[in-house]
C-alpha cells in the first residue's frame, strides 16, 4: 500500500535537478497513506486534479485539529474561541469527510466481505465491533490526527540529514539496492 504513495511522491519530483520543497509532498503522501490505512481508500492528494490535490482539505484538517487543541488547553477559558467561524467551517468539513467514510462501511458499500487475503482497513475492523457512527467518527479522527504529520516530519528530517552526509547516503543506497536484489 505504501509503495504506491512513495512512487507518486517520486513522480512529483522535477527531472531537471531543480530544487524543490519536499515537505508539502511528504505531508500529502503521509495523509494519503494514513487515509488509505484507516478508511480503505486514499485521498489521492498527490495526484494532480484530485479533489484533495489543492491541499485545502489538509489545511482544514490541520486548522480543526489545532483549534481543538487550543480549546482543550484553554479549559474554562475556551469561550475565547467561540467566534472563530473558520474553526467551525473546518470541523464541519472534516466531520463530513469522515462521516461519509463511516456510512460507506456501515452500509456495507465496501469492506463488508473483506477476506483474510485483503489488506487491513481499520474502519472496517472497528465497524465489526462498534456500530455507533459518532463513536466510529471520533475513533478514526483520533488515529487520523496522530498519523497526520509525524511521519512526514520524520522523513523530511531524515532526507535533510542524508542529503548532507553523502557517505551515509551511499551506504544506505547500497543496502537498499541489495534488498531489491534479494527480493527478486
Amino acid at each position: 500500500m505504501f509503495k504506491k504513495h512513495v512512487n507518486l511522491l517520486i513522480s512529483q519530483n522535477p527531472k531537471d535537478g531543480s530544487t524543490i520543497d519536499l515537505q508539502p509532498f511528504l505531508k500529502k503522501m503521509n495523509f494519503d497513506s494514513t487515509a488509505e490505512f484507516i478508511f480503505g481508500k486514499s485521498t489521492n492528494s498527490l495526484q494532480p486534479g484530485s479533489p484533495y490535490s489543492d491541499g485545502k482539505f489538509i489545511e482544514a484538517f490541520n486548522y480543526a485539529n489545532s483549534g481543538s487543541s487550543k480549546r482543550r488547553r484553554a479549559g474554562r477559558l475556551a469561550f475565547r474561541y467561540w467566534l472563530d467561524r473558520e474553526y467551525s467551517r473546518t470541523v464541519t468539513k472534516v466531520h463530513k469527510f469522515v462521516d461519509e467514510q463511516v456510512q460507506l462501511v456501515l452500509n456495507n458499500v465496501y469492506g463488508a466481505h473483506q477476506s483474510e487475503k485483503d489488506r487491513y482497513v481499520l474502519l472496517v475492523e472497528l465497524a465489526n465491533q462498534i456500530k455507533d457512527p459518532l463513536t466510529l467518527r471520533y475513533e478514526c479522527l483520533n488515529i487520523f490526527a496522530g498519523g497526520r504529520d509525524g511521519v512526514a516530519v520524520l522523513v523530511a528530517n531524515a532526507l535533510f540529514c542524508l542529503a548532507r552526509n553523502p557517505s551515509l547516503w551511499s551506504k544506505l543506497r547500497r543496502v537498499a539496492l541489495n534488498l531489491n536484489e534479494e527480493a527478486a
